[in-house]
């Protein structure tokens, strides 16, 4: 992500699990042509914008079961459940890119870029598992 689209003007890269990859790919093959993964439905040369995504969260609530969510919810739950599966929570941050803070930020400069990775794996095992019992009925 370039820093001008980050919210702390840094620049912010995201390892990709395996699982990630594939949804990528399988968007990617969609994408009727365009230069975009997820093309707006009404011009294929521009991205599909924030508030598409957001209406059709809005759409999905019943079928989810979840009453009023909104797509960054899924941000704060992704980081409780790592931090659950045993992710530290410095890990956790770079993985939103988070400024550190106080302390931490004047004087840990590593990147956490295997750490990240690592549990971004974890991660998409775990939604890969929870995805698989609900497929058994």
């Amino acid at each position: 992500m370039p820093k001008e689209n980050s919210k702390n003007r840094k620049a912010h890269k995201v390892p990709l699990s395996p699982l990630a990859i594939k949804l990528f790919s399988e968007l990617y093959a969609l994408r009727d042509e365009s230069d975009w993964v997820l093309p707006s439905f009404t011009d294929n040369d521009s991205p599909m914008t924030e508030r598409v995504i957001s209406r059709a969260a809005n759409r999905a609530q019943e079928v989810v079961g979840i009453d009023k969510w909104v797509p960054h919810d899924l941000r704060r739950t992704a980081a409780t459940k790592m931090a659950g599966l045993g992710v530290a929570i410095p890990v956790v941050e770079k993985i939103l890119n988070h400024t550190m803070g106080g302390v931490m930020e004047v004087y840990n400069r590593h990147p956490y870029w295997e750490e990240r990775a690592e549990a971004l794996v974890r991660w998409s095992q775990e939604i890969e598992s929870i995805i698989a019992k609900d497929s058994v009925y």
